[in-house]
């Protein structure tokens, strides 16, 4: 059984690999409702620990109008991780916004994930070189509008408890087997120097004269003078 575990916890299972789309989704709420999820494009989610960003358009809501608020939410890996609600059109926001979505993964699986919203000066390069971005954006009757988001990975190492238990099982059973030989070779030794004393001369008889020393010897030459 620990034969055919130990490859189990040796191998884990890897969910996604350097470079993979990571499926992505997106809703929208205002006017105090919310869309369903939609699945976004390809070139607009993140690709597994690669360090991306992606310019995401934002089609113009029904009913809208100025001085509306658009917030926004996106999810991950078929909607197991998901954002906050980000607030990235309306009253107070001046600049072009860009979302920064700092993805957490270990061992080929999403762990967690965070969503900060900053907004873009114009001096910002890209929009200095791209102004009708900016420019669009302020643009209440301009539809659609583009929300930059930049994808970040982290990576955490975790300690695999179930690895690291049949490793110490395993270290374990080396042990034993490595005491348990000591222990049968030592018992073989002395049964072959046990067949040995038995088959010289005299048997074990001599063995127990030879046993009794010196003394023992003296011992009965004195006896036998005696008598």
């Amino acid at each position: 059984l620990l034969l055919l575990l130990l490859p189990l916890a040796a191998a884990p299972a890897r969910a996604f690999g350097g470079g993979d789309f990571v499926p992505t989704a997106r809703r929208a709420q205002f006017h105090g409702r919310r869309t369903a999820w939609h699945d976004l494009l390809g070139r607009h989610c993140p690709r597994f620990g690669a360090a991306t960003s992606a310019a995401l358009p934002l089609e113009r809501p029904e009913s809208w109008s100025e001085g509306d608020t658009y917030k926004l939410s996106l999810s991950f890996a078929h909607d197991r991780l998901a954002t906050p609600w980000l607030a990235v059109i309306g009253p107070g926001l001046d600049h072009l916004p860009l979302v920064d979505v700092e993805l957490t993964h270990s061992a080929g699986e999403l762990r967690s994930v965070k969503a900060r919203l900053y907004e873009l000066e114009d001096s910002f390069p890209a929009l200095a070189r791209h102004p009708e971005v900016a420019a669009h954006f302020r643009n209440a009757t301009h539809w659609p509008k583009h929300l930059l988001v930049t994808y970040r990975w982290k990576e955490v190492l975790e300690v695999d408890a179930l690895g690291g238990a049949f490793t110490l099982l395993g270290v374990g059973a080396m042990l034993a087997a490595v005491v348990m030989g000591t222990v049968l070779l030592e018992a073989r030794h002395q049964v072959v120097r046990l067949a040995e004393v038995v088959s010289a001369p005299g048997g074990a008889e001599a063995q127990s004269a030879s046993s009794t020393g010196p003394r023992a010897a003296a011992a009965q030459a004195g006896v036998r003078k005696a008598d």
